[in-house]
């Protein structure tokens, strides 16, 4: 018979949960970095391609937008999962 239950490492859990909220502060970071860019580009270039180029960035952004949301609820179902293994293992652990 196969055993069903699941085994979690609370630690790596927890690791993980970081590297995820560190790559999510990364992107926020470059997301605005790059806005900034964009607007303070179009005070010198105005022409069809810079309204692409802007409608590409409002793409971009959405999409991580997406992703970014997506990140951070798994993020905190990680460390809710580590949290409650933790508390498994202490019991076990007794």
């Amino acid at each position: 018979m196969v055993d069903q239950s699941a085994h979690l490492d609370p630690r790596k859990l927890r690791e993980f949960g970081d590297d995820l909220q560190s790559t999510v502060n990364f992107y926020k970071d470059v997301l605005g970095r790059l806005e900034g860019g964009v607007s303070r580009l179009g005070n010198s270039w105005r022409d069809q391609q810079y309204a692409e180029f802007v409608q590409e960035v409002k793409t971009l952004r959405q999409g991580l937008a997406v992703y970014i949301a997506e990140a951070e609820a798994a993020r905190k179902h990680l460390i809710r999962l580590s949290d409650g293994g933790e508390d498994i293992l202490k019991v076990q652990i007794r």
